[in-house]
């Protein structure tokens, strides 16, 4: 009832068993089983009390503390998370939860040594063992640790990623245990982190069959909405995060969510607000607080993002995750020498990040600088050569090389000039005649040559601005640059 997510039968259940248990280890069991159905509908706390009320014999259970750490930690009791999750490896060598559990808090907190420390188990368990356990949760978890200790320490990525999506997660949902769903969500999760989001054969089609399972999984759609985002569907980002939060109001995943929605549709106040309601249950949730402070930003309250900073860095002295975001925040709204910077500390805090590089190439592209995009591009594919938005922008990149480039005193035309010849003359010429008019009505003389970059094709123009060729919009400006189709 559980996997299938019935989770309010699955409690009554599990609440029957654990009332007419035989021994307190078939209490204790019960006991977790519940908690894990108030877990999946946003009662932490009462799911804390219930694990603590249980028999004291609970202390000698790996999956006792396992489930404590759980809930410690969404509920931003780290080094109290962190304590349970040892305590659970102590008591069973060979389980995986506690120890992806453990090493997804280190690096949550900046214990990036530490972290690769807790994964390196993983690493030993796929590159020393004659054979895997065929359990479908010691294979998902596995699937976690593998994946970040090879993205860390920057091992044979390439092969490993598929390794990951290939030989454990589908082997997990598809041959060991058809109804795991978490192995599914899984797999969305880290094709999404990719940009793979294909129907047939990517985040959405995994994130589809997971809800095939369970159509009761805030996961699966905070997953579809981050997509919609990224699609800019802000009315799906609308459905898809009540859906999630309808079955559990406090998942702060689906508050991030609506954060970011907020941000992309200039409501900073919104995004505060949106970001406050995650910190309600965890007042230690970074993401939170970065985009509290990514929406400052871009209201230029500095005091209030420094406090936020200063609470951030209380909890994380090294969070990427702040200033990837306040590096998306001003990019966004074109304060392109502030956007670098903070994404070139996000790049210092976490150098295995390649989605911060692929952001900072972005950036580039808009700030008309194809130099710098270049090299910051082909770092990011070098730690990531599965992203997609990256191998999109750089396939842009050789084609922007290939273009003809017209410049006359005020302008510079980019264009193809094998699909639109002669355009950059005859371009160029309205342009100057109309330069005197346009700079007349602002009283300014502009200290830089102002790009125009005309393509011949609507899925290069939408690369070109957004890194997404499925975006329909018909010209931007971006600084210094302005582009369209031809």
């Amino acid at each position: 009832m559980w996997l299938e997510g019935h989770y309010d039968d699955a409690l009554a259940a599990f609440e029957t068993l654990q009332a007419s248990a035989a021994s307190d280890a078939e209490r204790i069991e019960a006991g977790i089983g519940a908690a894990g159905c108030q877990v999946q509908t946003g009662e932490y706390r009462p799911a804390l009390e219930r694990l603590n009320a249980l028999p004291p014999a609970r202390e000698g259970f790996a999956e006792w503390h396992c489930a404590v750490a759980e809930v410690q930690n969404l509920l931003g009791a780290y080094d109290r998370a962190i304590e349970h999750a040892r305590a659970a490896i102590d008591l069973d060598r060979r389980s995986a939860r506690p120890r992806r559990l453990l090493g997804q808090i280190l690096e949550y907190l900046g214990r990036r040594d530490d972290a690769i420390e807790a994964y390196a188990w993983f690493n030993r368990q796929m590159v020393e063992r004659p054979d895997l356990p065929s359990d479908a949760e010691w294979l998902t978890d596995a699937a976690y640790g593998f994946y970040r200790y090879s993205a860390l320490t920057r091992t044979d990525i390439k092969r490993r990623t598929r390794y990951v999506l290939v030989e454990l997660l589908q082997n997990a949902y598809e041959r060991v245990d058809r109804t795991y769903w978490p192995a599914r969500v899984a797999a969305a999760d880290l094709l999404r982190a990719k940009y793979n989001d294909d129907e047939e054969d990517g985040s959405v089609s995994d994130y589809a069959a997971a809800l095939r399972i369970n159509e009761n999984l805030p996961q699966a759609y905070v997953g579809l909405g981050a997509i919609a985002l990224d699609r800019w569907d802000f009315e799906d980002v609308e459905r898809k995060a009540a859906t999630a939060l309808g079955i559990n109001p406090a998942f702060a995943p689906a508050h991030h969510l609506l954060a970011h929605c907020r941000i992309q549709e200039r409501r900073y106040d919104e995004a505060v607000a949106e970001a406050e309601k995650a910190l309600l249950t965890n007042p230690n949730d970074l993401e939170a607080l970065s985009l509290q402070a990514a929406a400052r930003a871009c209201v230029y309250d500095q005091a209030a993002v420094d406090a936020l900073v200063r609470r951030i860095e209380a909890v994380n002295p090294r969070c990427a995750t702040l200033y990837r975001l306040l590096g998306d925040a001003t990019g966004g709204i074109r304060q392109y020498e502030t956007s670098e910077a903070h994404y070139q500390k996000a790049i210092e805090f976490d150098p295995t990040d390649a989605n911060a590089r692929t952001e900072l190439g972005m950036m580039y592209m808009q700030w008309g600088l194809e130099d710098r995009a270049r090299s910051a591009l082909d770092g990011s594919w070098a730690l990531d050569p599965y992203n997609e938005r990256t191998y999109n922008t750089l396939e842009l990149l050789d084609s922007l090389q290939a273009f003809q480039r017209y410049e006359s005193e005020h302008f510079e035309v980019r264009y193809d000039d094998t699909q639109d010849p002669g355009l950059g003359a005859y371009v160029a010429a309205y342009l100057e005649r109309i330069y005197p008019l346009v700079t007349g009505d602002y009283d300014v003389e502009l200290e830089h040559k102002t790009v125009i970059e005309v393509f011949p094709t609507h899925k290069q123009f939408g690369v070109r601005i957004t890194g997404k060729p499925w975006i329909h919009t018909v010209g931007a400006c971006t600084g210094r640059v302005i582009a369209l189709d031809s």
